[in-house]
């Protein structure tokens, strides 16, 4: 982390090979991450979202049928 620490603040003391091999940690992580999250956190995410369009939709009809609110 140094390294790429020091590549995105502007110097240049870094060794070149030590921040190849950073890079490549790096991106093994980053894809890791992507990965987990598209399996894990969007299908969570999309369900809860579902969830909460189906329960506002059943208000609105509720609230449309419902007698006493004059709609």
């Amino acid at each position: 982390a140094p390294q790429l620490q020091a590549v995105a603040q502007g110097y240049s003391w870094y060794e070149l090979e030590s921040l190849r091999q950073a890079v490549g940690v790096f991106v093994a992580l980053y894809h890791d991450h992507i990965a987990l999250e598209e399996s894990l956190v969007y299908p969570e995410a999309r369900a809860r979202m579902a969830e909460e369009a189906a329960s506002r939709d059943q208000r609105v009809a509720h609230n449309t049928d419902d007698p006493a609110t004059g709609a």
